[in-house]
């Protein structure tokens, strides 16, 4: 009876030791990919290219990483809450990995920073595309898909702001992500 105790209380201080750990984790900001330069960069409008090459349907067009997240800082404003003076939103960013895109959340809570980060993939269904939560990390801490529901909120405000883009890119045959860039195909099967 005495060693089915200890063993028990063994068990509850591994276990307690694990929720401490998940916390640390999750309160550790995660490292973001780097912003991209302003210079050298041509100033050409993604939406517009997109409809362009899905109504010629020319050729294969790649968009690269920095030019997404230029696009991004561009097109989202991140608009003051009425928390500002302790609570401070920054840009969304987007790390494009073979297979899916991972979108990194990151804001500022008085001296603390937090970082989220979210693993989308696109599929194609018949005729339409479905975009999937693969899984994200809140800090260092990676998680499976059911638990970024809470990030929910922050996919549906970012995809009523990205409409048009996400509209056109639809419009493309092949939607393929690889390393650092994204691949579309507007040819017809």
């Amino acid at each position: 009876m005495l060693t089915l105790k200890f063993l028990l209380q063994v068990l509850r201080l591994a276990g307690f030791s694990a929720l401490c750990a998940a916390v640390i984790l999750a309160h550790t900001p995660a490292a973001l990919p780097e912003l991209p330069t302003k210079g050298n960069a041509k100033a050409v409008e993604l939406t517009d290219s997109l409809k362009q090459a899905a109504i010629k349907g020319t050729g294969v067009l790649e968009i690269g990483q920095d030019e997404l997240n230029r696009h991004l800082q561009r097109e989202l404003q991140v608009k003051p809450a009425a928390t500002q003076a302790w609570s401070q939103t920054q840009q969304p960013r987007i790390e494009l990995l073979p297979g899916r895109c991972r979108v990194h959340l990151h804001w500022q809570l008085g001296p603390l920073n937090r970082t989220a980060a979210i693993d989308l993939a696109v599929s194609r269904l018949a005729h339409a595309y479905r975009i999937e939560v693969l899984g994200g990390a809140y800090g260092k801490l990676e998680l499976p898909r059911a638990l970024m529901r809470p990030l929910q909120p922050v996919l549906e405000q970012l995809r009523q702001s990205l409409q048009p883009e996400i509209a056109a890119l639809f419009q493309m045959h092949g939607i393929e992500i690889a390393r650092g860039k994204l691949i579309l195909d507007p040819h017809i099967p």
